[in-house]
C-alpha cells in the first residue's frame, strides 16, 4: 500500500513520487506521471520535490538502483510550484551502503518454448517471461500487437519470416522499448533498460526476477554497426539480433533459456554478446506488486506503422 506521494519535478516535467512504508523506512518505488505512464525512479544529484509530507525520508536499496537517502522539506500548505516563483526546496541525496550480492543465484520455475515465426524471438521471450509472473499471453497475439516500423526502437522491422542474420531495413526484429510497453498493456509491469551492468542483472536474479536480454546469436560474439531509420533516428544494430531469458549466474558463467533450450555460457562470452546492443534488457520494476501497475495505454508513437501498411 502506498503510504506517501509527493510531486517531483525533473527535467521540467512533473511526476508523482510514490513511496512505500516498510518497517518505518520509506522505499522509493516508482514515478507515475499525471497522465498515468510508468517509469522507474532514478534520482539525480538533486531534484525538486513538493508534497503533503513535512519530511519525506526515502531509501532505495532494491533491484539495480543505487542506494540513496532522500530528505525533502514540504512547501507551504496549499502552495504549488509556479513558473518564475521563489526557489523550490531541494532534495538532498546521500549514498547508503549497498547490500552484497550472492556469488551465485538461480531463479526456479522459468519456462521457455520454441518461437512460432522465424524472427519473433522477442514475442516468445516476452510471453515466456510473462508466464513466469502468472500472465498467459498468446505468442502470435503478442507479436501482432507490436507496432511495425523501420526503426527497431519503435517497432518490428521487416518480415517476421525473413532470413535471420540481416540488419534493418531488412528483416530484423524489435528492441526493448516496444516490448516492455506492450507487456504493460497486458498488465505485466515491465521496464526497458539499456546500459545496465552485470551487477544489475545479478541483483535481479538474486531477487528472483528473470530478465529478458538482447544479445547476438545464441549468446555469441556480434558485430555492432550504426543504422539510421527513415525519420533520422540512429540505432546500433547487429546481424543475428536475438533475445533470451537470463535465469542464473555464478562467478564464471550464466544460465540461459533460449527457444525452449537451457544452456550455460561463460561470463566472458555472455558479456561480449550482451554488450553488442548496449546491454539492453527488459526487467520487472522492483516492488511492482506493491503498486497498482496494471495495463498502461501506450498511445500513438512517432514512427509507428500499423501491421499491413507498407513502409516506403
Amino acid at each position: 500500500m502506498v503510504q506517501e506521494r509527493a510531486w517531483v519535478e525533473r527535467g521540467g516535467r512533473p511526476w508523482i513520487l510514490a513511496t512505500l512504508g516498510l518497517g518505518g523506512i520509506f522505499v522509493v518505488v516508482a514515478c507515475v506521471s499525471p497522465r498515468g505512464s510508468f517509469a522507474p525512479t532514478r534520482v539525480s544529484d538533486s531534484i525538486l520535490a513538493y508534497g503533503p509530507a513535512p519530511v519525506l525520508q526515502a531509501r532505495i536499496a532494491v533491484g539495480s538502483w543505487q542506494g540513496l537517502a532522500l530528505d525533502a522539506v514540504q512547501t507551504p500548505p496549499g502552495s504549488t510550484p509556479q513558473p518564475g516563483g521563489p526557489p523550490s526546496p531541494t532534495v538532498a541525496v546521500t549514498p547508503i551502503a549497498a547490500q552484497p550480492l550472492p556469488l551465485r543465484a538461480y531463479v526456479s520455475g522459468v519456462s521457455s518454448y520454441p518461437q512460432t515465426l522465424g524472427l519473433d524471438c522477442e514475442a516468445r521471450s516476452a510471453v515466456d517471461w510473462a508466464a513466469f509472473w502468472g500472465k498467459s499471453i498468446d505468442e502470435l497475439g503478442f507479436f501482432y500487437g507490436i507496432p511495425r516500423s523501420d526503426d527497431p526502437q519503435m517497432g518490428f522491422v521487416g518480415d517476421p519470416n525473413g532470413s535471420w542474420g540481416q540488419v534493418p531495413p531488412q528483416a530484423y526484429g524489435v528492441y526493448a522499448g516496444p516490448v516492455a510497453a506492450l507487456l504493460r498493456d497486458y498488465g505485466v509491469p515491465a521496464q526497458a533498460e539499456v546500459g545496465l551492468r552485470f551487477d544489475d542483472l545479478r541483483a535481479e536474479i538474486a531477487a528472483g526476477r528473470p530478465v529478458i536480454l538482447w544479445v547476438a546469436g545464441h549468446v555469441r560474439s556480434g558485430t555492432p554497426e550504426p543504422y539510421t531509420a527513415s525519420d533520422g533516428t540512429t540505432s546500433v544494430v547487429t546481424p543475428y539480433e536475438h533475445t533470451v531469458l537470463l535465469y542464473g549466474y555464478d562467478p564464471t558463467s550464466v544460465e540461459i533459456l533460449d527457444e525452449g533450450r537451457s544452456y550455460r555460457r561463460s561470463l566472458a562470452d555472455f558479456l561480449l554478446s550482451w554488450s553488442t546492443l548496449n546491454n539492453m534488457a527488459v526487467v520487472r520494476p522492483a516492488l511492482a506488486d506493491e503498486l497498482d501497475l496494471g495495463s498502461r495505454s501506450v498511445g500513438p508513437r512517432h514512427g509507428v506503422i500499423p501491421w499491413g501498411s507498407a513502409i516506403q
